[in-house]
């Protein structure tokens, strides 16, 4: 599609004044903020501080590479950022299944790699494909951590300094960094991954890892190492894999991975590859399968790729219990909860107000449920997802709600993601068009693990005493309340699950709009978002615009 043509479709879908913004604030990232925020270049300064670095521990990466083919303006490129890493303990292990049509890549490896002994090269007989002919390239690894590059791609100078320093300061034994993919010059940049921390909820959804990764070579031959079969979506296959043996993983948040856009690479869109779309659906179902989660997995077929996952639903709706505001009171729901909490095992807490998501999910003492509540439920059925809640609406069909995130820096401490965004726009990086894992909710309806509920109310509770407070101070419906049971939440390790399926219309904001979360002692906010990534301030409101 041309520019012409998007831009059309912007107007059709967006109207005149956010088109513009969305069309001026992709020029801004594109040719301005993207090349002065994430350059590829350090100062000597930087490299000469950064050379000095000594692990302790003998940390050695095997940075492996399937070469097919690759034109030789990208591939030395490619092994010259590798050269150019300010942490020295490295290889280079290069299978290379290039036909005829790359037949000068041998000559100029191997020129390479008289110069610097570090690089390692294979001539493969066959081209097995690209998961079997990393497979090979990993079978030169001597190393202890293996890197995954791609032939045509570009690591930062100071990429693996940053992993060694992640595995020797963390322990970590699977880690991943932000990326950017470029067209042509890195400082033509297209589009910027700012990455959340992991959560299985959103990597089911979606492979936001991708680059740049490293991990344990112990776990790359106990997962097996890449399959065929899913050629096209090996690296979602492989991670699957291999985060189901351990739970040391570590995100720097960094640009230092740059992923160069042609046609024929995956960074062009899922057009450009379509089986990449089915080969990661198939990971996800048998990934599913093996922690002993059954589930059904759809593929998108308009963005991504990302899926959406359906788990079997093992709570019994009797376990469900659900508060309507307006309905009952919250001294009411303390008393019940007292006499019955063990009878639940999530509960159901639903705002006055909003034109969906509220009829009948409460008639006497039985649960109703619908499709959207539904859904919420289904969000907790992992064990390590601890509560759910929806988008939000107004009634011009923009986003007023689509979770929030927080920052001890901040003045106002939170704030809301998405805001204002048209309900079309699939959001940065399509967040706005599959589950994922935020820090804060605050939808129409929170649906909340009963264990979470209690350790709130006994904390709330010893606060309200402390103060000489009477025990109606507390407020199962308001923003600052859910606030309080989402850090609880967190702290246990669990997620916060926002679902944009079923979203919830609010016509009057006004009189909806509820007070800014002012948190007390006991709820003290972590220190760090898992799930914003702070890369974010350097671009502001207009990176959401994507």
């Amino acid at each position: 599609m041309g520019k012409a043509a998007k831009i059309k479709g912007y107007l059709k879908d967006y109207g005149f004044t956010y088109t513009i913004k969305k069309v001026y604030n992709r020029y801004i990232i594109k040719y301005h903020k993207g090349r002065k925020y994430c350059p590829i270049d350090i100062s000597s300064e930087e490299r000469k501080l950064e050379e000095q670095y000594i692990t302790h521990d003998d940390i050695k990466i095997s940075i492996v590479v399937p070469v097919y083919n690759t034109p030789v303006s990208y591939l030395v490129p490619m092994i010259e950022s590798v050269k150019k890493q300010t942490y020295k303990n490295w290889e280079l292990c290069l299978a290379d299944a290039s036909d005829e049509n790359g037949a000068a890549v041998e000559g100029v490896v191997k020129k390479l790699a008289q110069k610097d002994d570090r690089i390692k090269y294979k001539k493969l007989e066959t081209n097995a494909g690209i998961g079997e002919n990393t497979n090979r390239a990993a079978e030169m690894a001597i190393g202890n951590y293996i890197g995954l590059l791609d032939h045509d791609d570009l690591l930062h100078p100071s990429a693996l300094y940053n992993v060694a320093m992640a595995i020797e300061e963390h322990g970590s034994e699977f880690i991943y960094t932000d990326e950017l993919s470029f067209d042509g010059d890195t400082r033509k940049v297209q589009s910027i991954n700012f990455k959340p921390d992991f959560s299985w909820e959103t990597f089911r959804y979606n492979n936001f890892i991708c680059h740049f990764t490293v991990f344990k070579k112990e776990l790359f031959e106990k997962a097996g190492g890449y399959r065929k079969e899913y050629d096209g979506g090996q690296d979602y296959d492989l991670f699957l894999r291999i985060l189901e043996q351990t739970k040391k993983v570590y995100h720097i948040q960094k640009v230092l991975y740059y992923w160069r856009i042609h046609s024929a690479s995956s960074a062009a869109g899922v057009a450009a590859k379509p089986y990449i779309v089915e080969a990661g659906r198939k990971a996800v179902e048998e990934h599913l399968r093996r922690i002993g989660q059954p589930g059904k997995v759809e593929a998108s077929k308009e963005h991504g790729p990302f899926y959406r996952v359906t788990y079997e639903n093992k709570i019994e709706k009797d376990r469900v219990k659900a508060y309507r505001q307006g309905d009952i009171t919250s001294e009411e729901i303390i008393a019940d909860l007292g006499k019955n909490s063990g009878k639940y095992d999530i509960i159901i807490l639903s705002r006055k107000g909003y034109e969906a998501f509220m009829p009948d999910i409460v008639s006497a003492d039985k649960t109703e449920t619908n499709k959207g509540i539904d859904e919420l439920v289904n969000c907790l059925i992992p064990k390590e997802n601890m509560a759910a809640s929806n988008t939000v609406l107004d009634n011009r069909q923009k986003y007023i709600n689509a979770g929030w995130c927080y920052n001890k820096k901040w003045k106002e401490k939170c704030r809301p993601l998405y805001k204002g965004v048209p309900v079309k726009e699939p959001g940065y990086m399509n967040r706005l068009h599959f589950r994922q894992s935020v820090s804060l909710l605050d939808g129409s309806v929170l649906a909340i693990k009963t264990e979470i509920v209690k350790k709130w109310l006994e904390k709330k509770t010893r606060g309200i005493k402390k103060q000489d407070k009477e025990r109606k101070d507390i407020d199962f419906f308001c923003r600052s309340s859910w606030f309080e049971m989402c850090m609880e939440g967190n702290k246990t390790g669990g997620c916060c699950v926002l679902t944009p399926y079923f979203p919830a219309v609010i016509s009057k904001v006004k009189k909806i709009e509820l007070e800014n979360a002012e948190f007390v002692s006991e709820f003290e906010m972590a220190e760090k978002d898992r799930y914003y990534n702070e890369g974010m301030e350097k671009f502001g409101r207009e990176h959401f615009m994507w």
